[in-house]
């Protein structure tokens, strides 16, 4: 098992930064916060350490992979430090799947959605563009209220949303590989 302070935390974020304003650190301390609270033992340890299981693999091989026929959207962070983009590509590419779409999200770390970022995919016109925004939108403002960062509907119901939205709003609005400046989109 591999634990976590919350400076180790807070520098692990820091060092995927690439771009000024990445992120608001007041974000940093509210998803530790939140990760704090999600781990009743984990909080009693010290002044308390953010617990993760220790796993090299989670079976996905480049076997199972290429057997994977479902759409699939792929995100990853221009910065990430923790999944570097060349894995996430390698994985797009062993993806036996037909429709799949890959977001390289610039200006972005492994933890985008908490990041500033996040909103570009949803600028411009149309019902898809108006959907993923109120998506994030609401899930920003439900939060104000209710932190929902770690319960399981509301956090799938915002990666499904943001991650259908975003997929389609990005091919709709780019070609095939065209860089952007939220990312590259490939399908």
């Amino acid at each position: 098992m591999n634990t976590q302070s919350q400076q180790e935390f807070a520098a692990n974020w820091h060092r995927q930064v690439g771009c000024q304003d990445q992120y608001d650190p007041a974000a940093s301390e509210s998803v530790w916060s939140e990760m704090i609270k999600s781990d009743a033992v984990g909080a009693t340890w010290g002044p308390g350490v953010r617990r993760a299981p220790q796993v090299t693999t989670w079976g996905w091989n480049a076997e199972v992979v290429a057997k994977t026929q479902l759409p699939m959207l792929m995100v990853s962070g221009e910065h990430d430090k923790q999944v570097p983009s060349e894995r996430v590509r390698e994985l797009y590419a062993d993806l036996g799947s037909h429709q799949k779409v890959f977001i390289d999200l610039a200006c972005s770390s492994h933890n985008a959605t908490w990041e500033k970022n996040h909103l570009l995919l949803f600028r411009g016109e149309g019902l898809v563009a108006w959907i993923g925004l109120m998506v994030v939108l609401q899930n920003f403002f439900s939060s104000l209220f209710n932190s929902h960062l770690f319960d399981f509907h509301e956090g799938w119901m915002y990666v499904l949303g943001v991650g259908v939205a975003g997929g389609m709003a990005l091919r709709a609005r780019s070609g095939e590989g065209v860089k952007e400046p939220a990312g590259t989109v490939q399908s």
